[in-house]
């Protein structure tokens, strides 16, 4: 899986890690911006600061693309032995 944010992976662009599911970080947004590689995201950190009951200090809000489930995602995600990468 590759966590990023729009702008960061824009400007460092890498077309063979795009076969991993994007964990996206994007804030002060109604929908993130998918960025070169991806057709969507598969998890939207939207949030870092929010008070959750229970937990001590703040913490991150992610969502799942609401067309996936976590089976889809861990059976789509490629295998470090699949991996190509150099």
């Amino acid at each position: 899986m590759i966590y990023t944010t729009p702008t960061f992976w824009n400007r460092h662009y890498r077309p063979e890690f795009s076969r991993y599911p994007l964990w996206l970080s994007e804030f002060g947004v109604i929908m993130p911006k998918v960025p070169f590689g991806w057709k969507n995201w598969t998890f939207w950190q939207h949030q870092a600061d929010r008070k959750v009951p229970g937990v001590e200090k703040t913490a991150d809000i992610n969502l799942l693309h609401p067309n996936l489930t976590l089976d889809a995602v861990k059976s789509a995600t490629p295998k470090p032995s699949d991996s190509k990468i150099n």
